[in-house]
C-alpha cells in the first residue's frame, strides 16, 4: 500500500475518550509529515537547537515511523517516517511549571497577523471550528487555556500590547525586565535568525505561542520550524542576511529591544 498521495499532519488525543489517559505525560501529540522538507531534517534540528541552547520553552520533537491500522481494512497502511512533535497545551505548561512560574496563565496561539501591534480585542478569542467554514470563528490570537476567563485574558494581551509600543528609553527598559524574560527571548531569536527562520513573528507575523503567567509574565514560545535552512520564500538568501537587520522594521518586539544597546 502506497499512502503518499494522501500524506497529512495527525493530532492524537489520548483522553479523548478517557479523561486520565495520557502518553508520557502528555495527552496531546501531534504527527507532521515532512511536506516541505524533503531532507527530513530541518525542523527537528531546529528544535534540538534550542534544547542544546538552553531555550526550554521550544517544544520537543524526534522521529516516529507512522502505520495506520483501520479496523475494516485488510491490513495496515505504512504511511512512512513522520515528526512526533510535543504539543503547546496544558501539559506542556505543566511540565514546564518552574520555567513559567506557575500553570494557571494565559496561554496564547498566534496566527498571521500577530504582529504586536494592533491591541483591538476582537483579534483576540477562542477560535470554534466546524465543518461548514462559513461557521467557523477564527482570531489572530487564539486562547488555549482558562477559556472561561477570556475576557481577563484579552484585557491583559491588549494591556501589554499598548504598554510595549508606547513606552521608551529606559522607562520601557525597566519595564521589560520585569515584563519578560528577555534573555531567553534575545536567545530564542539568536537561533531562530542563525537557522534562517522567517516565517515566525519577526518575519512573517505568526507561528508563534505566549503564555502570561499568573504574575502578568510574558514568555515567547517558538513553533513550526520545517521552512529554515535555506528555504527563503519571503526572506531572499536566508543563510546570508545580517542577523542584527534581519526580519520586518514594523515588528515592534525585536526591533524596540534591538534598539537598546545591551540586547543588541
Amino acid at each position: 500500500i502506497n499512502p503518499s498521495w494522501h500524506h497529512a499532519h495527525f493530532a492524537i488525543n489520548f483522553k479523548k475518550y478517557v479523561k486520565s489517559k495520557r502518553f508520557n505525560t502528555l495527552q496531546k501529540i501531534n504527527l507532521k509529515w515532512f511536506k516541505d522538507d524533503p531532507t527530513y531534517s530541518r525542523e527537528v534540528y531546529c528544535y534540538d537547537l534550542f534544547e542544546r541552547y538552553g531555550i526550554w520553552t521550544a517544544p520537543k520533537s524526534s522521529y516516529v515511523r507512522l502505520t495506520i491500522k483501520i479496523k475494516e481494512d485488510g491490513k495496515a497502511a505504512y504511511f512512512g517516517v513522520y515528526q512526533l512533535v510535543e504539543s503547546v497545551d496544558e501539559d506542556y505548561i505543566a511540565n514546564r511549571k518552574s520555567g513559567f512560574g506557575d500553570t494557571d496563565g494565559f496561554l496564547w496561539k498566534a496566527n498571521y497577523g500577530a504582529d504586536l501591534r494592533n491591541a483591538d480585542q476582537s483579534r483576540m478569542g477562542v477560535e470554534d471550528v466546524k465543518l461548514d467554514a462559513n461557521l467557523s470563528k477564527y482570531f489572530v490570537y487564539d486562547l488555549k487555556t482558562n477559556d472561561k476567563r477570556l475576557a481577563e485574558a484579552k484585557a491583559q494581551l491588549a494591556s501589554f500590547i499598548q504598554n510595549f509600543n508606547a513606552k521608551a528609553g529606559a522607562d520601557f527598559q525597566s519595564w521589560l525586565q520585569g515584563q519578560m524574560d528577555v534573555q531567553l527571548f534575545l536567545k530564542t531569536y539568536a537561533v531562530s535568525v542563525m537557522v534562517g527562520m522567517w516565517d515566525d513573528y519577526w518575519g512573517n507575523s505568526n507561528n508563534f505561542y505566549l503564555y502570561f503567567n499568573a504574575s502578568g509574565k510574558f514568555l515567547f514560545i517558538p513553533y513550526d520550524y520545517d521552512n529554515t535552512l535555506g528555504t527563503s520564500l519571503i526572506v531572499g538568501n536566508s543563510g546570508t542576511q545580517d542577523p542584527t537587520n534581519w526580519g520586518k522594521d514594523s515588528k515592534p518586539i525585536v526591533k524596540k529591544m534591538l534598539s537598546i544597546p545591551a540586547y543588541r
